[in-house]
């Protein structure tokens, strides 16, 4: 222990001293890393600063706690180290990703609630593993410059020593701690020790729904300065009250002795043009102000990320120093009760994003981020709120260079200190509160993300944090930050939990409100517009009803968009027992304290893979809307929704299907400003009447030129109209040999000139279909009306209410009778008597005609109080050689009946096993809504053709949904021996808008009742 370092009341900084946050830390700032030379800067060229990396292998010393880490150097750290014998860790990383300590998944509770009684400050004893790291690095004692040691991230605290001196110490995890170490250094090689707590008292403030990490988790690397530096510059790149020219003001700060010290701006356009400059001016009290008027720049927008290069030049003794930022001009601002970018009316078609990726944990990588933003800019997602806490700085560089607007959020949460719906006066506990001891730490987190940040572009809005309720604390914060910035706006939606507070933000904020309540908000004339702060609980197979929340952000100007909750699965990858890896989640680490799968929220997979619901989300997020069609006239209507783009920067692709053929296609080019519609005229002809079923007319909209994220060609809008029917498909005839009806003691037997279909007169079983001497059947033809439960079913309790129907089909009492017989055609009727509470029974009309197709007529007959049903329909158990598909319906991608604007009918293929969906919980999955036909294909021959009159769903999978809800991961599912197809009246809707609540349901019109009636109908034909 080092003793230097006891507070007042007897406790180390990281213990019972919540008002002890920073030693000796640097004043936060934005980037003042010199480039050597203009070129570097405008080609943002950061290699060639002069920074001193100190990332990558340290050496480290683990203790399970600090009583431990006190007795191994009961002097403290203030000496040289001897670090022989100690362990290696890779900078940056978590500590739980190395091999040290375990990972800890928990959402509100406080990871140490089981084991330790402590209340805040306190912090844990028991089990609280420390790491001490050590390093060695070279350093040049250069007379009268500065050396700044920077440490990117600390994950929960840092205590910094240098050649066995104290420097500093510093807490919040997710924002620069940065030290001056001039007078610790030596020339030639020093020593860099730094001591890490898991958890310390300002864990208490950052009780985010992630894993619980530990260690140095960002970069780590020294810079120096000259003698004289800019310590901070501020750029504001603002347009005139006019949106038509350039504001730019640029204020910077410089240290030391200032005399004969000249400061000059400069401004590049992004083609490196000097667009601008200034006189040289002198310092004034330590500061330089440029005003700088631009003609009608480029306007930066999440369409049109254009950025300029501002130059700085610091000029003493005939010496330069030149600093750069990049900026935007834009201008966002609430006018008129609306949120508005460049005076238009902006959306937020948003998702959050947690840190996070299966092989290194939090210490996210330049090559994940990337991959990042490309997944959002590629799927129409223009906005990301940094849940819960400043995320990388390179991942705004990103968002500036691409183009996402950016809700930048604090490093704050503390939700399971309070509990919704208890007034304020009676939540003691609650942090920070009104609490005066939490307020110097909560002030300093906002300042170190505003001072950090405040030059990028894409940042829009300032969030105070996250479900850490409200009080006096959260005014300060954005009193804080409206006093230092005029130019964007302050979030919060705790104070939506906490009366009182509503001058804290500026905008409405809400959490998983479903739609129906959401848009009551609007419709009452409110003063201030809304967001969803979160919505569309991802979890799982979810997402459902998208569509409607897009639909509401159109029509309603007071609902300005939403971030989808969230972005990547949060899961780790490990090896079970015997060496395979998988994918885990909370209580797959020794972490028995943990909120298991909750951590399994993305619109992409833990490998960065996508989902179908980033598909659905790409489509409701669309910029173009096919809004109408006039098949006669070939008159297609399309909305321009885009804020700043003319439709002329895209081509129009289109092509034409009547039934499964393509019969034209063209593409053609059409102007149309933001915000307009157009009616483009197609060339469709006329449709020839008689001769098709459906027609079908798919439109893109696609890129004429590559851009940073997509090249030419690339679809940023879908869409597809349908006309036609398929209700007379059912009235063909069947042509064929005769029909041959035998029957024994215990079997029904069909005949026809070469397939024999068998009953079983004992047990009601439709057992074999076999034709030229191939059996298609593995198991009898059984009803069905599970599906594997999905994390929505879970959270929502609808498995538990739904319990009865799990075994209904399997448990049926069947009988099978001899109908009519005719030349043309055998009938067979089947009946179901499901075990329910009340009766129950699916009446199946089994109609085989002479080429050997059968027909299955269903009605369902349900009973009274009867709950949901998952799904209903008939479940076909193939050999596993029946092993690929092809269907025509809608596809690509799994689809539900409340998921499928994205998914439009066509002609589709693919594999049994490509259909299994990699939850990371294994669930329902792989559906396909619409479906005209369906063909399932043997790799030995032999193929069996569903058609659905007019249509069904259909689910094609190597397992049951039992086999399925009783996996816990994907590895548990064994390979398999058979082919499961499920053909469906319908599935319930997946659900979504969240996943804990009645509300995880899917919406009402999506669900299945089981004291209904439902008729519905198919044919099956082996070939």
């Amino acid at each position: 222990m080092n003793s230097k370092l006891l507070q007042p009341n007897g406790f180390m900084p990281w213990e019972k001293n919540p008002e002890c946050f920073r030693i000796n830390k640097a004043k936060p700032h934005s980037d003042i890393i010199p480039f050597p030379t203009v070129e570097d800067a405008l080609s943002w060229n950061k290699e060639a600063r002069d920074i001193t990396d100190l990332n990558g292998t340290w050496k480290f010393r683990f203790f399970e706690n600090p009583d431990q880490c006190d007795e191994a150097y009961p002097q403290g750290l203030e000496c040289l180290m001897d670090t022989h014998n100690w362990g290696h860790i890779q900078v940056p990383a978590n500590w739980q990703m190395q091999g040290y300590d375990y990972p800890q998944y928990v959402n509100v509770k406080y990871p140490w609630e089981m084991t330790e009684d402590i209340m805040p400050p306190e912090i844990p004893r028991v089990y609280n593993p420390v790491g001490i790291y050590s390093r060695t690095f070279t350093a040049d004692k250069a007379d009268g410059g500065r050396l700044f040691l920077r440490f990117e991230g600390i994950e929960s605290c840092g205590e910094v020593y240098v050649n066995g001196s104290f420097v500093g110490y510093s807490e919040g995890s997710f924002t620069p701690a940065e030290y001056d170490i001039t007078e610790f250094v030596k020339a030639g090689e020093n020593q860099l020790v730094v001591k890490v707590l898991r958890w310390c008292d300002g864990s208490w403030l950052e009780d985010q729904d992630f894993w619980r990490l530990s260690g140095i988790f960002r970069d780590v690397y020294l810079y120096s300065l000259p003698e004289v530096y800019v310590s901070d510059w501020r750029v504001d790149a603002l347009l005139d009250e006019d949106y038509q020219d350039g504001l730019l003001t640029v204020e910077a700060e410089v240290e030391g002795n200032t005399d004969g010290c000249l400061v000059q701006m400069e401004l590049y356009s992004s083609k490196g043009r000097q667009i601008g400059e200034t006189e040289a001016e002198n310092v004034t009290d330590g500061k330089a102000v440029f005003h700088v008027e631009v003609d009608t720049p480029w306007q930066w927008s999440a369409e049109a990320p254009v950025l300029y290069t501002v130059v700085l030049r610091l000029i003493r003794d005939g010496q330069e120093t030149i600093l750069a930022s990049r900026c935007g001009f834009r201008t966002f601002e609430m006018k008129d009760g609306l949120m508005m970018l460049n005076n238009k009316r902006i959306i937020f078609k948003g998702t959050n994003r947690h840190e996070f990726g299966a092989e290194f944990g939090r210490a996210i990588t330049k090559e994940a981020m990337l991959a990042d933003v490309l997944a959002m800019k590629r799927n129409n997602i223009n906005a990301v709120r940094t849940s819960h806490y400043p995320n990388h700085p390179y991942w705004y560089e990103l968002c500036d260079e691409y183009g996402l607007y950016v809700i930048d959020e604090t490093n704050l949460e503390t939700h399971g200190t309070w509990t919704y719906g208890v007034p304020e006066d009676q939540q003691p506990d609650v942090l920070p509160g009104s609490n005066p001891l939490w307020t110097g730490a909560v002030l300093d987190r906002v300042a170190d993300m505003y001072y950090r940040d405040r030059n990028h572009p894409c940042v829009l809005i300032w969030s105070l944090g996250n479900e850490s309720y409200c009080g006096t604390n959260f005014r300060e914060m954005a009193d804080f930050l409206r006093a230092h910035d005029k130019t964007r706006l302050v979030h919060y939606e705790g104070q939506h939990h906490c009366p009182g507070y509503g001058d804290v933000t500026d905008i409405i904020s809400t959490m998983y409100t479903p739609v129906s309540e959401w848009v009551k908000y609007a419709e009452g004339n409110p003063e201030k517009p809304a967001i969803l702060c979160e919505f569309a609980h991802a979890m799982g197979n979810s997402c459902g009803s998208l569509d409607k929340y897009a639909d509401a952000f159109d029509k309603y100007p007071k609902l300005q968009g939403g971030f989808i909750w969230d972005f990547v699965d949060q899961a780790i990858l490990k090896k079970d027992e015997d060496g395979r890896e998988y994918l885990g989640y909370g209580g797959d680490f020794g972490d028995d304290y943990t909120d298991g799968i909750f951590c399994g929220n993305g619109l992409i997979f833990a490998d960065r893979t996508e989902t179908p619901k980033i598909k659905e989300t790409r489509i409701c997020y669309q910029n173009i809307a096919f809004e109408d069609i006039d098949w006669e006239n070939g008159e297609v209507t399309v909305r321009n929704k885009c804020l700043f783009t003319d439709l002329n920067a895209y081509r129009l692709v289109w092509s034409l299907y009547l039934d499964e053929e393509k019969t034209a296609e063209g593409e053609l080019e059409t102007a149309c400003e933001p915000g307009e519609t157009v009616k483009l005229k197609l060339p469709l002809g006329r449709l020839p009447e008689g001769s098709f079923m459906e027609a079908f007319l798919n439109m893109e909209v696609q890129l004429k030129e590559d851009t940073c994220w997509a090249k030419a060609g690339y679809a940023v809008a879908k869409g597809q109209f349908i006309t036609g029917s398929r209700e007379k498909l059912q009235d063909g005839k069947k042509t064929g040999g005769s029909l041959k009806v035998t029957e024994n003691f215990s079997t029904l037997i069909v005949t026809g000139s070469d397939f024999e279909y068998r009953f079983s007169k004992r047990s009601g079983d439709f057992y074999s279909i076999r034709r030229n001497g191939r059996e298609y059947l593995k198991a009898p033809v059984e009803c069905n009306f599970w599906r594997a439960s999905t994390d929505n079913d879970r959270g929502s309790k609808q498995t538990y209410r739904s319990m009865i129907w799990r075994y209904a089909g399997a448990n049926a009492a069947k009988w099978t009778n001899k109908g009519e017989i005719s030349p043309e055609a055998v009938e067979i009727d089947m009946k179901f008597i499901l075990p329910t509470t009340s009766q129950a029974v699916m009446d199946t009309k089994i109609t085989i005609r002479r080429d050997g197709s059968i027909l299955f007529d269903n009605t369902y007959n349900g009973g009274e109080n009867l709950p949901d049903m998952p799904e209903a329909g008939l479940m076909f158990i193939l050999p596993e050689s029946f092993d690929r598909f092809q269907w025509h319906g809608r596809g690509e991608h799994e689809n539900y009946i409340d998921r499928k604007a994205s998914a439009f009918v066509g002609t589709y293929q693919a594999k049994v096993s490509e259909r299994m969906v990699p939850y990371l919980m294994p669930q329902e999955c792989g559906n396909m809504t619409g479906v005209r036909r369906l063909t399932i294909a043997g790799r030995n021959g032999g193929s069996l053709t569903f058609t659905g009159f007019p249509e069904m769903e259909a689910n094609v999978l190597p397992y049951t949904p039992e086999e399925m809800e009783l996996a816990a991961h994907q590895k548990d599912l064994k390979p398999s021996e058979k082919t499961v197809v499920r053909i469906n009246y319908r599935q319930t809707g997946v659900g979504g808008d969240d996943t804990w609540s009645l509300n995880a349901r899917a919406h009402e019109e999506f669900r299945i009742k089981g004291d209904g009636t439902y008729h519905f109908a198919f044919e099956v034909k082996p070939e």
